[in-house]
Order: C-alpha cells, then structure tokens, then sequence
C-alpha cells in the first residue's frame, strides 16, 4: 500500500481548552508533548469558536462566571455541531477540566474524553475538601485586594534591576508615572516577555508573581525563588504551598504596602537569598527528574498516550 491508500496512522483527538491564557498555554504544552511523543495527526489546525460574550467583552477574571453562561449558551450547540460534521471523526477529546459542557457533549456523542486540570494537584485535593470545610465552618473567607501604586513603589525602593510586565495587573493602563520614571536606569518595562526563557536566565534573582501554576511550575523547574502575591482562583493555595511547603519563596497575601514589597524583595535577593536558593535546586532536581525516561510524569504520560492510541477507531489493531 502507498501511503495515501494506508489507514489513518494517528488517532484523532480535540484538545479544547477554556479561553484563558493560563488554560490555553497548558494545553498547547500538551499538545507539542504529544506531537513529540509521535501522537502527531497529518491535517493538524486551530479552530476557533465564539465564546458567546461581545467583543469589547473585558473577560478579565471578576467576570469569569460571564463567560462560563456565554459558552453554555453559544459555544456548546456550535461545539456540538463541528464534532458531528468534523471528517474524519473525532476519536478522542482533551477537554478543560472546568468546562462542563465539553464533558456534556462528549457523552451526548459517545466520544471518549480526558478531563484536563490546569491547576496543581494539591489545589484539587483542598478543593474536594471544601464541603468538609464548610460542614466544620473552617472556610476561610478572602477579600481580594487589587494592584496600587503602592507595590510598585515598594519595587522601585528596593534598588534592584527590575524586568516589568505591566499587563498582569487587573486595571489595564493604570501604570503608575513614578514607575515608569523611578525604573529608567535600572528597569525594562514590556508588553509581553518570555517568561521560561526569562526565568532560565542567569540574572534573575527573584520573581514576583501571582502564582497562577503555570507560572509556580515554570519558575520552580528553573529554579527560581518567588515572591507570591495571590489574586484569585488556585494562587492562594499555590502561594502557600511556595511559602510554607515547599521554601521556595515569600508569600505576600493580599497585603499591598511598599514597605512589605520592599522588605519582601531584600529577603529573596540578600537576606534569606542562601537559604531560597539552595531549597529551589533541591526542587529544581526533583522536577526535572519527573519528567525524565523512568520519571513520574514521563512514565504517567506515556500510559496517557498508550490509552489514546487505544482510541483510534480508524486504525488496525
């Protein structure tokens, strides 16, 4: 047989995530894993749907539950409507473990489908946790606090050479004039950055982050010690585990002062800086290790990939 008359060699399979950056970057990751692992499919695209909000829609994470009712309304019938249509058929889907209307049309269809969590596993765990909590009345209750000039004064005190990606803050433009003057000679300010390429580099001392777990993940294999300032969702929990788990770092809560900031920044780059650098090798190693030939991950991957393989209707066995 020539190649054009052998059966489909690759399964086919829909990795649809939620249209978050955090999401979405994970599920890219896994995408590029598979395609390295050999689970490649010949007509790989991108296909996009609408997420049922406006386009001037801000979706930023205080509107969240906006964009959940938008997609159950919208995005579900049209998702409904591609996979029944899509040629040839789709034999798996990688769905966002949030999304409950990936799960909801998988079944209706009788696809197979892996739910994909993009937070950490011990975020999982408090979460199945959280009835328990609420029955012993220990849910502990938070304010979320909002970006001020205030931090970044405490940044510009501390002397230290600065790398600012403004676009993390929930007020878009709101930039404050002392930050961009008081960093000039020794801050660069960008729109966006990469941030694995950032933190692998030799100059970087500390980061200053919102722990999303992207971000945990990626400066805990680079072995970078944080600074932990939480917003919403699983960074909470994140920053804990940073903090008072793992040594990795600093964790600020939702206190916004200059004086802390300031403080925060001395102690992961001069004061503790022996103590958060020998603990995030330590760390470092550990991770590296599990994603090596015979590591956790490599290994649970390879039975993931095994399953989908399993999958392919279109192929012989």
């Amino acid at each position: 047989m020539d190649q054009e008359q052998q059966p489909q060699a690759y399964p086919h399979v829909l990795i649809f995530p939620l249209p978050a950056q955090g999401h979405v970057n994970s599920m890219l990751k896994l995408a590029e894993v598979f395609a390295l692992a050999g689970l490649q499919y010949p007509r790989f695209k991108f296909e996009t749907i609408p997420d049922g909000l406006r386009e001037d829609h801000p979706r930023l994470g205080d509107c969240f539950m906006e964009l959940f009712e938008g997609m159950e309304l919208r995005t579900k019938p049209i998702l409904r409507e591609m996979l029944v249509k899509i040629n040839p058929p789709v034999d798996c889907i990688v769905g966002d473990g949030v999304l409950g209307l990936v799960l909801d049309v998988a079944d209706e269809l009788g696809i197979p489908i892996f739910q994909f969590r993009t937070i950490s596993a011990s975020c999982i765990w408090a979460y199945f946790a959280i009835p328990d909590m609420i029955e012993a009345g220990e849910l502990p209750i938070r304010v979320f606090g909002k970006w001020t000039g205030v931090a970044c004064h405490g940044l510009m005190s501390n002397q230290r050479n600065l790398l600012f990606r403004p676009d993390f803050m929930p007020e878009k433009g709101s930039i404050p004039v002392e930050l961009v003057e008081g960093t000039k000679e020794r801050g660069y300010m960008v729109g966006w950055a990469p941030q694995e390429e950032v933190l692998a580099h030799c100059a970087i001392g500390g980061f200053l982050t919102h722990s999303g777990w992207n971000s945990t993940l990626e400066s805990l294999v680079a072995g970078v010690p944080m600074i932990c300032w939480p917003y919403f969702a699983d960074q909470q929990l994140n920053s804990r585990f940073v903090s008072e788990v793992w040594k990795l770092g600093l964790d600020m809560k939702d206190v916004c002062d200059r004086r802390v900031v300031e403080k925060m920044v001395n102690d992961l780059i001069v004061d503790k800086r022996e103590e958060f650098v020998k603990s995030s090798a330590e760390i470092a190693k550990l991770a590296k290790a599990c994603v090596n030939v015979g590591g956790s991950s490599y290994c649970n991957l390879d039975r993931l990939i095994e399953d989908i393989r399993s999958m392919n209707r279109n192929c012989s066995k």
